[in-house]
């Protein structure tokens, strides 16, 4: 019996070094970019199946390892696959530049990283967020300026995430001694705290970005204006669709969209018919639980325990359930009002509870939960 290698930062660093040659350097014709697809898909494939991904004994750490290593696989895709990039990308500040197979190695290279690393695609001629579906612009002109309402909103988050984790901290459903699966009766009650967790999520990815657009900003690499929020306003938050599509972060929205219509075409199904819309739904957000489903598979070394797909799946069952029986109520004459949303948040909250325990119960146990949050000193509250 072969034992796995342990997985290395040389391992990402080559990955992401491979998926930018590849795309600078790739054929016009169709046929060899498919072709130089292929290393990629086996470098990646080689450090899901064949190697031990441990990142210091963080778990979250670990669990984003493998987010990242399939999420690399499906820009590589829209890239190679079903884009020519060289030929049909390019960054809108940049359309009167030479064209970016003209330019010297170094400049296609640094083209590329910064591809890869637009995943909201801000900027760039194929952004798939139409407006008003991120967050808006940050309104400030200065490197100072940007900077201190950045580093404001920082501290408005982590003071947030610390009563947040205090809530955690008094509802047995996080304490990790115990089995989530085995709550019975009205201590069910308790799982509607798992909400909690997506919203500690939110808070700590939106600690990471911000810190990254001061750091971006101040050294000259990108624009304030390019820094819209990761995440939109809760108060948003009062459908699962409005959730999943203008809310929550769009980081991988846009990629998965691509597929999707990519299948649709395909398997010749009518445009803009409702079975195509909910077609791609269901397709966005299997690859979404396909994407947790590898990062689970990082931290449980197994298949069989993630809920993943289970909660990504129901996600999309409830926006068509949503959907329908929102059509049926304007039908009816009722409009939107404060009492609707208020109606509403209770819904999504109630939704969450029943949809997310899928994917939180097994993690709970493991403990990645309270890694999420270095800098959090009350972070081993979590850990109960």
């Amino acid at each position: 019996m072969t034992t796995a290698s342990t997985h290395s930062t040389a391992y990402a660093i080559l990955t992401e070094l491979l998926i930018a040659l590849t795309i600078v350097n790739s054929p016009s014709k169709p046929i060899y970019r498919r072709l130089s697809f292929l290393p990629i898909l086996a470098l990646v494939c080689y450090q899901i199946f064949c190697t031990t991904i441990d990142i210091n004994g963080r778990l979250s750490m670990t669990m984003a390892v493998g987010d990242w290593l399939f999420a690399s696989l499906v820009f590589a895709s829209h890239y190679l696959l079903l884009t020519d990039a060289q030929r049909d990308i390019w960054l809108v500040k940049e359309k009167h530049h030479p064209p970016v197979e003209e330019r010297p190695i170094l400049s296609r290279l640094w083209w590329a990283a910064c591809l890869l690393y637009s995943p909201r695609a801000i900027g760039w001629s194929h952004s798939a967020a139409p407006t008003g579906k991120l967050p808006p612009r940050p309104t400030q002109q200065t490197k100072k300026s940007f900077a201190i309402a950045q580093m404001w909103y920082i501290v408005r988050c982590i003071a947030v995430c610390g009563v947040v984790i205090s809530f955690a901290r008094v509802n047995p459903y996080f304490d990790r001694r115990a089995d989530p699966t085995q709550v019975r009766g009205y201590a069910r009650l308790w799982r509607l705290g798992s909400v909690l967790y997506p919203v500690m999520i939110c808070l700590s990815m939106s600690v990471h970005y911000t810190a990254l657009s001061v750091v971006s900003v101040w050294s000259g690499m990108s624009e304030p204006q390019d820094w819209p929020r990761l995440f939109g306003s809760p108060w948003g938050m009062y459908t699962v669709r409005r959730v999943w599509g203008t809310e929550w972060h769009q980081l991988f929205r846009g990629v998965f969209t691509v597929h999707a219509e990519f299948l649709a075409k395909v398997l010749h199904l009518p445009p803009k018919s409702k079975i195509t819309t909910y077609f791609k739904l269901f397709i966005v957000l299997t690859l979404s639980a396909f994407m947790h489903l590898v990062g689970d598979y990082a931290v449980f070394h197994g298949w069989t325990r993630s809920g993943a797909l289970h909660t990504f799946i129901l996600q999309a069952v409830a926006i068509v359930l949503e959907d329908r029986f929102l059509a049926m109520a304007r039908k009816a004459g009722f409009k939107e009002t404060q009492f609707s949303r208020c109606l509403g948040y209770v819904w999504v909250i109630v939704w969450f509870s029943f949809s997310l325990p899928y994917w939180i119960d097994p993690a709970v146990p493991v403990g990645s939960l309270e890694d999420h949050f270095p800098f959090m000193p009350n972070r081993e509250a979590l850990t109960i």
